[in-house]
């Protein structure tokens, strides 16, 4: 047997770099270069090697030798140290596997565990390479993470089911913003539709609806002057004769309701038969109405002596009016003027009133 040192190595003579690999048994062993004469540790990396037992394989008198090997160099097969025979060479491999311990960092706790195969040199491990990450996090931060006794560290979070987008409201009358908003969507959303807008700004109004795709974590929403009041549609109905006439109220922007009071082209004589608040149904209110039992309708007879002809026309007066004074006369014949003004006696539910022109 040759000398051997105190660790159970071979004498500084024997430290050269080589593996023994014998016929019967082969094991892997981790190790440290030690040179006896400077008593101390040469080199402090790890490595996974070959380390074999040479056993006699033609007599019983071939020694059995432990050697230990480094990464310089390789005894080949059929060489002999001192009767020992090799029969083989190193054995390396080129990658390495390093567990992967996942950390969430919100809750202080393992969120899983995992693993990753770099190469046998390697030292740290990119965040790009992982493929493992727990169902239901990200990761916290991105790029190299050291190795450490075949481990690496990395920190996750619960990844987000949603994402805040910035909105650009941009007046288009005038040329510039209105102003700016949020809105929050899927995580994974890359258009917003106008319809979950919430913060639209006042006094403004949309001028498009739909989906507005996602730019840079924005959108832009073109918006106008909000009108301030609209126009309603009035459909008059008189049942005592059957019969429709059509009007207009103009009411508040965003108003679902037309008070009966706020009408003001009721057709003369007529009055509304039920009073209040209307409903808007697509821009119309419907209202019933009878003759009024407080005005009469009194005939006009026109007479245009140059022309020597007549022209009828009408006007609503109180029930109990004797008179008319020209003044409410609403149908004279255009490019023709009273040629008495004043009050004019009512016969036989007519009035006379002569014309020339104006």
């Amino acid at each position: 047997m040759e000398e051997t040192n105190k660790q159970g190595l071979l004498s500084s003579k024997w430290q050269r770099p080589s593996v023994l690999i014998s016929n019967y048994q082969k094991r892997f062993y981790k190790y440290f270069f030690y040179n006896e004469e400077r008593s101390r540790i040469m080199k402090r990396k790890y490595a996974k090697i070959a380390i074999a037992l040479a056993v006699a394989a033609a007599t019983a008198t071939t020694p059995v030798v432990s050697v230990l090997a480094s990464e310089e160099a390789v005894v080949t097969s059929g060489e002999a140290i001192d009767g020992a025979m090799v029969t083989s060479g190193e054995e390396k491999s080129g990658t390495q596997t390093v567990g992967v311990n996942y950390w969430d960092v919100d809750e202080n706790k393992q969120a899983g565990e995992g693993k990753v195969t770099v190469t046998a040199d390697a030292y740290n491990v990119n965040t790009s390479v992982l493929t493992d990450i727990p169902e239901g996090y990200e990761l916290a931060s991105t790029g190299d993470v050291t190795i450490n006794d075949g481990w690496i560290y990395v920190e996750v979070k619960k990844a987000a089911t949603t994402k805040e987008i910035g909105v650009n409201y941009w007046d288009v009358d005038e040329n510039k913003q209105a102003g700016e908003g949020k809105v929050t969507v899927a995580a994974d959303a890359y258009n917003v539709n106008t319809s979950a807008l919430t913060d639209i700004p006042e006094g403004y109004e949309l001028v498009n609806t739909g989906d507005i795709q996602i730019n840079d974590g924005w959108i832009y929403v073109e918006v106008k002057k909000a009108a301030t009041t609209k126009e309603v549609g009035v459909n008059y109905y008189i049942a005592e004769e059957d019969r429709y006439v059509e009007g207009t109220v103009t009411v508040a922007a965003d108003a679902i309701h037309v008070n009966t009071s706020a009408l003001t082209d009721i057709p003369a004589g007529y009055e509304v038969i039920w009073t209040g608040d209307v409903l808007i149904n697509d821009g119309w209110i419907y209202v019933e109405l009878r003759k009024s039992e407080t005005v009469k309708e009194v005939g006009v007879n026109y007479y245009i002596p140059a022309e020597d002809r007549y022209v009828e026309g009408k006007v609503i007066v109180d029930k109990d009016a004797n008179n008319v004074n020209t003044s409410a006369l609403t149908d004279i014949p255009a490019g023709y003027e009273p040629i008495w003004v004043g009050d004019v006696q009512i016969n036989d539910g007519w009035i006379y009133v002569e014309l020339r022109k104006s």
